[in-house]
Formats: structure tokens, C-alpha cells, sequence
């Protein structure tokens, strides 16, 4: 059996894949790879990563399977491959999202801007809901150095700020702890647990330490905390929101619209309630908006991916007359989720390679010989 990175060498030394490597680095014009099964896909997007320095990003049909995809780039070579999922919620589901989820988005979310090369797995449903703007992020990221100045009720304001819960314990991405002179912090873009040891004003000390145990480990010199929720808002956003928020007890779902005016006002977040996301954002944005300029789209299935959107489409405006009718005032469908044509005119921004298992009649193909690309088992060398 052949380990993925023999498998990857293999394929790079086919005619059919030096052909296909020739046109990406001549064309920006989209095209169609037909005989490329799920793992095949996968195998095509770690090798173009590789060859050319570009991000290559493949969008597949639901979080299933991308985190098959996710794992077959590992098995390939891709370690360094980002798997950003989408909500996993249907359109105006309470929240939140699984910590897990929301920590693979927002170190997603937080790379993505600035990153060079490399595979990004993502779904359709990712690229259609709505988002801060990738500045709005930045804005809430902040350094604690070893002996800098950290003033302690300033660091908790900025932790809260930026989406953090509070907790007994840090065990889960996205808490934090405060006891006397110590204040623990997890943040999700750092993938472990920061202890910040305070003797009054100045850091003393910055450590890692093991969420399980809790027992401190090695020290570091400084570190970039990131935010802890995509749902930020100022304090002008949030006096807005309230005023926009209707009565609890003259609305449906009123306990949780109740525990929402509570959070604001105490300086959260919106996490657990983004589709109110539209009503504090002039633009909201989308996932195209944080891909770096370069970027190769690759689509798995594009026929199937385009049913998937216009029913996201469907489902979010249906759900929302369903909940208006019962006297909830909440963002448009089209607001929420985004149409299916401002979705596709983002992609038209980046290179698009079209994935299908089986060959297609009508969508634009380019011919790299005598026959179109392929990239079945029967056909690639990498396979035999």
C-alpha cells in the first residue's frame, strides 16, 4: 500500500496532471476535471497547494464531508490543511455552536486573511452565512508580554469584550478564569490554554498549561490572544441592538430575548444569536471576503452544490415568514443567508476548478489534449 505522499509524487509525475499544473499557472479561466472521485479531489488540491504556493480552497457539500476531505489532506501531505466548517445550525437555530465548531472557525477565520498556501476545506453553507468582516477580528486580538503592563479588570473587560465565557475552571476553548493574581485564558487560535501570573500591574510570568490537570507548564515570552466569538459588537452596536430588540413580554421566545438584553448590557457578545448579526452590520460579510487574493477555488460536485444553495436560500425564507407570523421581528432570509448569486459572483473573483466523479455535458471544460482531464483510478498512475 502506498503512503499519501507516494501517492502525491505519483500523480505529480503523470502527463495528465503536468498538463493541468501548465493551465493553472497560464489561465485564471474556470474549468471542469471530470473523473475525480472525493479522495481524488483531495489528492488534486494538496498537489496544486504544493506546486504553485497558492491557497487552494475546496468547497464541498455539507460538514461531513469536509472533515473526510480534511483528513484525506493529511493522509496526502496537506498537514498544515485548515478545516473551516460552517454553523452547523439551521438558519435562526438558537445557538451556540459546539465549542469545537467555533474554535475551527475563528482560528480559521483568523488565518485566513494572511495565509499563504495551503488547503482549506469549507462547505457551501460557509460561504452563504453572514460574518463580521475580517477587521473587526483584528480589532479585538490583543498581546500580553512577560513583565508588561497588564492591568487586571482591563484584561477580564477585554476578555468579556472579545467573547469569553466565564468559568470555575478553563477546560474549553473560548473560557476564562480569574483567582486573585492569576487569570487563565483559552484562547481558540492558540490550540491551548494561557495562564497569565499577575504581581500587580506587570505580567510576572506567561505559561501554557494542561486544561485536564491544570498544571502549569512551560513559560513563554508573550502571546496574541484572539477573539472568542465571531459575533462582536461595539458599544454603539450594542445600544443600537437593544433599541431594535423587541419587548420580552410582548414577543415569542421571551426568557431567551430577556437573557440576551442581559448579556449586552453586561458588554457580551452575540454568540448563540448571529442571525441578529445583519441588524448591527451595515454589510455584513461573507467567507469569500477573508480568502486571500490568489486563491484557487476548487468545487466538488458544482451541480450539487448550487441544489444545496438555492435550498439554504429556501429554507432560511420560508423559516423566516414561519417565525414572523408568531410576532418575532428577526433579519430577512436574504439577510441571514445569502442569495446564491451573490454567492457565485464572490467566486467569480477567484480561479475555479469545477471537481465531478463523472464527466459532464454542459459545464465549461477545458481540454488538455486529446481527451479531457481525468483523474479516475483506471487513469492515474498515482492509483495503479
Amino acid at each position: 500500500m502506498l503512503a499519501g505522499g507516494e501517492v502525491l509524487q505519483r500523480l505529480k509525475s503523470s502527463l495528465e496532471y503536468e498538463g493541468l499544473l501548465k493551465h493553472v499557472r497560464a489561465s485564471e479561466k474556470p474549468f471542469t476535471v471530470d473523473g475525480a472521485a472525493a479522495p481524488a479531489q483531495v489528492l488534486l488540491a494538496c498537489a496544486l497547494a504544493r506546486e504553485t504556493g497558492r491557497t487552494m480552497v475546496l468547497v464541498v457539500q455539507d460538514l461531513e464531508r469536509a472533515r473526510a476531505a480534511h483528513g484525506d489532506a493529511a493522509l496526502f501531505g496537506g498537514d498544515g490543511a485548515l478545516l473551516l466548517p460552517d454553523r452547523d445550525l439551521a438558519p435562526y437555530e438558537q445557538g451556540p455552536v459546539s465549542p469545537q465548531l467555533a474554535a475551527q472557525r475563528l482560528d480559521g477565520l483568523a488565518r485566513l486573511p494572511d495565509l499563504k498556501g495551503g488547503v482549506v476545506v469549507t462547505t457551501i453553507a460557509a460561504l452563504h452565512e453572514a460574518l463580521p468582516p475580517p477587521s473587526r477580528l483584528k480589532a479585538f486580538e490583543f498581546e500580553v508580554r512577560a513583565g508588561g503592563t497588564v492591568d487586571r479588570e482591563q484584561l477580564l473587560h477585554r476578555l468579556v469584550a472579545a467573547g469569553y465565557r466565564r468559568a470555575d475552571l478553563v477546560e474549553l476553548a473560548g473560557e476564562f478564569s480569574a483567582r486573585g493574581g492569576i487569570v487563565d485564558v483559552f484562547c481558540p487560535a492558540l490550540g491551548r490554554p494561557l495562564r497569565v501570573e499577575l504581581e500587580g500591574d506587570p505580567a510576572s510570568s506567561l505559561r501554557w498549561f494542561e486544561a485536564g490537570s491544570q498544571r502549569s507548564l512551560e513559560e513563554i515570552p508573550a502571546a496574541l490572544v484572539g477573539p472568542a466569538a465571531e459575533a462582536l459588537l461595539t458599544p454603539e452596536e450594542r445600544v443600537a441592538l437593544l433599541e431594535r430588540l423587541p419587548d420580552p413580554l410582548s414577543a415569542r421566545g421571551a426568557q431567551r430575548i430577556s437573557r440576551l438584553r442581559e448579556r449586552l448590557e453586561s458588554g457580551g457578545s452575540l454568540e448563540g444569536e448571529e442571525r441578529y448579526l445583519p441588524w448591527v452590520l451595515p454589510a455584513p460579510a461573507r467567507l469569500a471576503d477573508y480568502l486571500p487574493a490568489g486563491t484557487l477555488v476548487l468545487l466538488s460536485e458544482s451541480r450539487e452544490l448550487r441544489e444545496h444553495s438555492d435550498y439554504l436560500a429556501a429554507r432560511a425564507a420560508a423559516l423566516h415568514d414561519e417565525l414572523t407570523r408568531t410576532k418575532e421581528p428577526l433579519p430577512r432570509g436574504d439577510e441571514l443567508i445569502a442569495p446564491p448569486k451573490l454567492v457565485w459572483a464572490d467566486l467569480e473573483r477567484f480561479g475555479r476548478i469545477f471537481l465531478h466523479e463523472f464527466a459532464t455535458v454542459s459545464a465549461p471544460r477545458v481540454s488538455l489534449g486529446a481527451r479531457g482531464v481525468s483523474f479516475s483510478p483506471k487513469d492515474l498512475p498515482a492509483f495503479r
